[in-house]
């Protein structure tokens, strides 16, 4: 390898690290920040959960929460809850003995993979309840995903072509409509319509039947999709909505360009200009949407898991809001700021992938900068 092939390796190693490091810092914002809004909130969880277990007969309640508060550092300073929160010291009274701890259990926290266990059920480790409840709701959302551009696309494209007819102004006053429809109503309205109060086509509670374990593996798979049937459909609608009408606008301006109109002077057939010229340029846009939607989905799976009793991540962030658990509440929120950064991620090698030009794009000035070298060697 050259000298000049050399440099340019450092350099893109460079740039991946400087943009690795950018996201573990956003990363690490974001958990300060969620922990500091998590902990000025009013209330105390030591009033709704966890004193039932340390509780006694003997004991006055005061006291009973006083030891509780104790053992989750709830009495000690901010500060030092989010350092005990993010490892790798466990300062909690069983922790590390450099901070006054009994040794049991020195180490932990975020930076471990360790979300620490549930208030109100101290024997439940919230990063297996999580990997539990992912299996659920990472499917649920990929579907929804893989629907919206799957409808959305064709649909965007058609608009564009006809636009400014009758079939462009129906459909993009419906796809309006639907993305102003709140997902907690569509899910309400779906289980009317379809659930046992009325056509009774499909259950709208759980994703299983109550008499699952009778089923052979076909009735199995049969009953999944019709409990998943109506979940996924309300997760879709929203993202189709959006992803549509930003296709019909970005295809819009695609193909008002001078390169299709060229295409056209030379006599190329409209499917090869729409799909092989407009639709190529036009699928950036796309792509930085692919990378914000699943974060949005699983942040909107909130609602319809509650709704549709789903035993996924959305459902868990609401219980955890709901008894003020704040290990769960952490654990979900974090784990949706890793999807968007993963997200931001993917968008970026998408974009590589299909144009190598973006790659280069933010190392311009290290490759005129290798340029001249050359140049003076020369």
């Amino acid at each position: 390898m050259t000298s000049t092939g050399l440099e340019r390796e450092v350099h893109a190693a460079l740039r991946l690290f400087q943009r690795l490091a950018g996201r573990v810092a956003v990363f690490f914002g974001v958990s300060v920040l969620v922990f500091c809004v998590i902990h000025a909130a009013p209330g105390d969880p030591s009033l709704s959960v966890g004193v039932e277990r340390v509780e006694s007969a003997d004991a006055p309640t005061d006291a009973a929460r006083a030891r509780f508060r104790a053992e989750h550092l709830l009495d000690a300073p901010l500060w030092r809850q989010y350092l005990h929160y993010f490892g790798p010291f466990d300062l909690s009274p069983r922790g590390h003995v450099w901070f006054g701890g009994s040794g049991e259990s020195p180490w932990g926290g975020l930076v471990c993979f360790d979300f620490g266990h549930e208030f109100q059920r101290p024997t439940v480790d919230v990063g297996e309840e999580l990997l539990r409840r992912l299996a659920v709701t990472a499917p649920l959302s990929g579907l929804a995903i893989l629907f919206a551009y799957a409808l959305a696309i064709p649909l965007g494209v058609a608009c564009a072509r006809r636009r400014g007819s009758g079939f462009d102004r129906w459909v993009s006053t419906g796809l309006l409509a639907l993305f102003s429809v709140p997902a907690y109503w569509a899910a309400l309205l779906a289980m009317l319509v379809f659930g046992p109060r009325g056509l009774d086509w499909l259950p709208v509670l759980g994703l299983a039947d109550k008499d699952v374990a009778r089923f052979d593996g076909f009735e199995r798979a049969l009953d999944l999709a019709q409990h998943a049937l109506l979940p996924v459909a309300v997760l879709t609608y929203g993202g189709l909505a959006y992803v549509a009408r930003q296709t019909r606008a970005a295809m819009i301006e695609a193909l008002e360009s001078d390169y299709v109109r060229a295409a056209r002077s030379r006599g190329l057939s409209e499917a090869r200009i729409v799909w092989r010229h407009a639709f190529a340029n036009a699928v950036f846009p796309l792509l930085t949407l692919a990378g914000s939607l699943l974060p949005a989905l699983v942040g909107g799976s909130v609602l319809v898991e509650s709704i549709f009793e789903l035993p996924g991540v959305g459902r868990y962030a609401y219980e955890g809001f709901l008894r003020r658990d704040y290990n769960v509440v952490m654990a979900t929120t974090l784990v949706s700021a890793a999807m968007t950064l993963v997200g931001l991620a993917l968008s970026d090698a998408l974009y590589a992938r299909c144009d190598p030009r973006f790659a280069t794009e933010a190392d311009s000035r290290s490759s005129d900068s290798l340029s001249a070298a050359e140049a003076r060697r020369a």
